[in-house]
């Protein structure tokens, strides 16, 4: 089973990708008053993609470096252990700048890194101090570990510097900002990657492989799941401002499904070739956060808080 690029591009894959999911943004009166015909057109209108910019970036490929050199941006949870990772790929891999909003989070990186034998430019002190690093002229990767809402608009002005991007689950929001990273990709032929970690990890690789070598046949059907209590981490100071727990305040959306999902893509071909025509989401009532926040001490920002979507 090889990937084929000839049918598929991110561009029309976007876009009907999105097309069968974007139904379940609707509210319920906009869906009722009017016909299915109507709001379908509404939104195929809506999902055209634009103008292209440039060529497309599937299975684009660039010269091989001898020395890859990084900067992050985002030294919380997911950005210390990119650059731990990046430091054991040294010399391979070299990290060469670091940004955190939090200075400490930025320094603790570095100072770990400074034991590695490798001396990265801190960034920090201000709520744009990124762009000033992606600017660098040594970065040839910039990997974006920091609150969703930043991720997109990040990876964007990091690709019209001339560097390639990882960004973290989600890689955006709205649609807008697909798009945008699509063009942006095409139109500056950067690799722009979303760094779904489960489809990397050894079981998962394991049964590609297997899946590529026709182990199974024809696959069928498939089920994935991702089942991970963050209901303690969220409330806890591991996130910068609680940013992640004041997303679940604005949201009532699935707004994690890669980490099973992805795998299963790959198995199937999805986005390699075949495409996603049809997507249902479904939630449970909204309950343990809530019953949580109840348990807080009452100094806490969110003790008794019941407003979560």
């Amino acid at each position: 089973m090889k990937p084929t690029y000839s049918k598929v591009t991110r561009r029309n894959f976007l876009q009907s990708a999105a097309l069968a999911g974007t139904f379940l943004g609707l509210s319920p009166t906009a869906k009722s008053a009017h016909r299915p015909e109507s709001w379908v057109a509404q939104l195929e209108k809506g999902l055209q993609p634009p103008r292209a910019r440039g060529s497309s970036v599937m299975g684009l490929t660039v010269p091989p470096l001898n020395q890859l050199k990084v900067a992050i941006i985002g030294l919380g949870n997911r950005g210390s252990i990119h650059a731990q990772l990046m430091a054991s790929l040294h010399p391979k891999a070299k990290v060469t700048a670091l940004c955190d909003v939090q200075e400490e989070k930025a320094k603790q990186s570095a100072d770990f890194l400074k034991g590695k034998g490798q001396t990265p430019a801190v960034y920090s002190g201000k709520a744009d101090a990124w762009k000033e690093m992606v600017q660098q002229d040594d970065i040839d990767l910039v990997l974006i570990a920091t609150p969703w809402e930043l991720h997109a608009p990040m990876g964007v002005y990091a690709m019209q510097q001339g560097k390639h991007v990882g960004i973290e689950v989600p890689i955006a929001l709205t649609l807008e900002d697909c798009w945008k990273l699509v063009d942006t990709a095409e139109e500056t032929q950067r690799n722009c990657m979303m760094l779904e970690n489960t489809c990397y990890g050894d079981e998962e690789l394991w049964i590609l492989n297997m899946v590529k070598a026709g182990v199974f046949g024809t696959l069928t059907y498939a089920e994935a799941a991702y089942i991970h209590n963050l209901t303690e981490s969220m409330f806890a100071d591991t996130y910068y401002n609680k940013w992640r727990l004041r997303h679940h305040q604005a949201s009532d959306a699935n707004l994690y499904p890669t980490h099973g999902l992805g795998p299963v893509a790959q198995y199937l071909g999805i986005g390699r070739g075949d495409r996603l025509e049809h997507l249902v989401a479904m939630s449970s009532l909204q309950a343990s956060l809530t019953e949580h926040a109840r348990t807080l001490d009452q100094g806490h920002e969110f003790y008794n808080h019941a407003d979560f979507a």
